[in-house]
């Protein structure tokens, strides 16, 4: 998902949280107002080699962006010997 609110409704969004001054529902209401859902169609596909911390962390944001389908991502976390 890639959030397309702009700023200060992140940041107040986020310290809503934080606070703990929103329920589950209204969360997901607000996702579903400020989010673009994945493309079925989308042809992309990206391989990450090496499945440490920068790893995971580069897929889980281009995940969480709304970029690239969960099921396009390669992760190789294994080095492998010649």
């Amino acid at each position: 998902m890639n959030i397309a609110a702009a700023g200060d409704d992140k940041y107040n969004f986020i310290i809503a949280i934080a606070e703990r001054k929103l329920n589950t529902e209204e969360i997901s209401n607000w996702f579903t107002q400020h989010t673009v859902m994945f493309n079925d169609y989308m042809n992309k596909k990206i391989a990450i080699i090496g499945g440490g911390n920068l790893g995971t962390a580069i897929a889980e944001g281009l995940i969480s962006s709304g970029f690239i389908h969960p099921d396009h991502i390669i992760i190789q976390k294994e080095i492998l010997q010649h």
